[in-house]
């Protein structure tokens, strides 16, 4: 009787629940929708609300060369009652040419209907534009032959009969890695700027991406061909292009080797013989006047960076607080709410600000010791964070909707946030002040439409406690009438043991299922392309059963699953840091592999143990 009782009201709820869920929506959108010839785009196709999104179909891009993707996206929120599903796929395109162009809408398959998408429109100047965000994670083409024109005109290029093009290569150019420090505590921010620099004229493009595993990385400039500067080490004036330059935050103790960007360069020299025997004035028309092919010889060389540590220390223990979270910086925490006085069929709402400077983007919500009698629900996050500057500042908000049956005056008590200073090495704990609120008895009548906000889900969600009275009276009128129902059929002691004996053959096959699933090798398909050797299927299965055991494991839904998703349920549920850091590592490097084909791949074997290794680790 139970499990029909459980079965009804997982009915009545579902019902209930489709009417908050919105309406299948797909788009399409660009952004940014102005860029120059040289600079990327993200196209993103979305699907909202669906159930099974069966296919996305790619717009054409026949104007557009796709440098990543498709990269897929997931996502729910549940705000104020207002429950929101996202599909996504992404890509990001560079144009071929200039002009004003129009990406046709594409279609969709959910659910078993297709839907069709908008429009959008990219203007593409022939200008570079300035706020051009997209960062493809590598430069492709870096053309210093052609851009030379515009900077100081070295004269390294021009090859001597007899010259060693090797060693002229090292003496004009090389990669180097510059650091802010290579020792502090985790948390604490390093800026690493990886620099191309030279006297040289060639193309240039980086051949392997920098994953930087162990850290938080948060990118504050893009390559820019169009950018350079110069600098003179050892005495000697170099043009410097900025290959890459990025925030690290540690997430681990220990000594972590800086990965080695790799840049292949097919450098174009000058035989000096030819300028002699023509008389050509190279000087003024370089790069605009074509050279016969026995004018310039090429040379193609890949030039790496010299290694570097960086030295990550442990946060000390003495005096670390009870509700130490891993902030590291300087913060500051408020405290409020909506209104101090609202009734039983209103809303309230806690807000939390968290600001300041430092690892803002892994501060989590501090714990709230909520007063007894008050229901709360899904938070709302909103970030507003500067990431170009060292460390990130801004400020985190966190919103609470609370509700209450009870009338009286409720005290919230201070909310406390611990956070580690590097500059003075201590920890420190802030503290809201308390917050008191008065409820009082509402009308009984359905809420109006709130003039605090004009979201329309919280008004609904607002109404629903308004007459959450009458909705339990008519669900439970409704459980006791299936119930009846339910009795007058099985009164038969037979038909009673036919249901207790198909009962426990569905406890006993859900229990045997469990088993399988505990007992699975979650691992099989990446086994077999590893012995097989079929490099170009490895990387895409490992990747595929890796999320199917995180999906076992977690219980998260598929629909909302992600890299973020699963670290934070392995963190709240005291998984060991090291655990969560190889998790969060392999991911990385499977990341890099299925969407960079340029990055160097590992050998399958070492990924296929780390793979088990992950998977023998977590299960339990």
């Amino acid at each position: 009787m139970l499990l029909q009782l459980q079965k009804t009201f997982l009915f009545i709820f579902i019902l209930c629940c489709q009417q908050v869920v919105g309406q299948v929506k797909f788009t399409t959108t660009v952004s940014p929708n102005l860029i120059g010839k040289n600079d990327f785009a993200q196209l993103k196709l979305m699907v909202e609300n669906g159930n099974d999104v069966q296919k996305i179909n790619p717009p054409a891009f026949n104007d557009f060369e796709v440098q990543s993707g498709p990269n897929e996206e997931t996502g729910m929120t549940s705000i104020n009652g207002n429950v929101k599903k996202y599909y996504a796929l992404n890509y990001i395109i560079k144009p071929k040419t200039n002009g004003t162009f129009t990406i046709a809408p594409t279609t969709a398959l959910v659910d078993g209907v297709s839907y069709k998408s908008n429009a959008v429109v990219l203007k593409v100047s022939i200008k570079a534009t300035v706020n051009n965000a997209i960062n493809p994670s590598l430069i492709s083409g870096l053309d210093l032959f052609e851009q030379q024109s515009k900077e100081p005109l070295f004269k390294d290029h021009i090859l001597k009969k007899g010259e060693n093009i090797v060693e002229k290569i090292k003496q004009n150019m090389f990669v180097k890695v510059d650091v802010t420090k290579t020792n502090c505590f985790i948390g604490e921010p390093i800026v690493v700027t990886y620099k191309l620099y030279t006297r040289l004229k060639s193309e240039s493009n980086i051949v392997k991406n920098l994953s930087f595993n162990g850290f938080s990385v948060v990118d504050m400039e893009q390559p820019n061909v169009m950018s350079y500067t110069t600098e003179k080490v050892k005495g000697k004036e170099y043009n410097v292009y900025t290959i890459r330059k990025t925030q690290l935050y540690p997430l681990q103790a220990g000594i972590f080797v800086l990965e080695e960007a790799e840049v292949e360069n097919v450098i174009h020299f000058i035989k000096e013989e030819y300028l002699k025997n023509n008389q050509h004035n190279f000087f003024d028309d370089f790069g605009q006047t074509p050279l016969p092919p026995e004018a310039v010889e090429d040379y193609k060389i890949v030039l790496k960076n010299n290694a570097l540590n960086i030295i990550v220390k442990a946060l000390p223990m003495d005096n670390m607080p009870n509700n130490f979270k891993g902030a590291v910086g300087n913060f500051s925490i408020d405290a409020l709410v909506e209104k101090t006085t609202f009734t039983t069929e209103e809303l309230g709402k806690l807000k939390i600000l968290l600001s300041g400077e430092g690892n803002l983007q892994l501060v989590t919500a501090p714990e709230i010791n909520w007063p007894k009698h008050i229901e709360t629900f899904e938070p709302k996050l909103t970030e507003d964070l500067i990431k170009n500057v060292v460390p990130i500042s801004g400020i985190k908000t966190i919103e609470y909707p609370f509700a209450t049956d009870s009338i009286g005056t409720f005290k919230l008590d201070s909310i406390s946030f611990s956070f580690f200073d590097v500059k003075s090495r201590k920890y420190k704990t802030i503290y809201t002040k308390p917050i008191t609120v008065t409820v009082t008895k509402g009308t009984g009548k359905k809420q109006a439409i709130n003039t605090l906000t004009t979201n329309k889900n919280e008004n609904l969600l607002s109404a629903f406690f308004a007459n959450r009275k009458v909705v339990i009276g008519t669900i439970a009128v409704l459980i006791l009438i299936v119930l009846f129902f339910w009795l007058r059929k099985d009164e038969r002691k037979t038909s009673t043991a036919i249901t207790a004996k198909t009962n426990e053959a569905i406890e006993r096959k859900v229990i045997e299922e469990k088993i399988k699933l505990a007992n699975k090798d979650w691992l099989t398909q990446t086994k077999n392309c590893l012995l097989a050797n079929d490099e170009a299927n490895f990387y895409k299965i490992l990747n595929t059963e890796l999320i199917e055991f995180m999906l076992y494991k977690t219980g998260l839904d598929k629909m909302i699953f992600s890299k973020k998703n699963a670290i934070n349920w392995l963190d709240e549920n005291k998984i060991s840091v090291q655990t969560v850091n190889q998790y969060q590592q392999l991911v990385n490097e499977l990341e890099t592999y299925l969407y960079n084909p340029f990055a160097e791949k590992k050998p399958m074997q070492d990924l296929y143990d780390k793979g088990r290794e992950v998977v023998n680790n977590l299960s339990f």
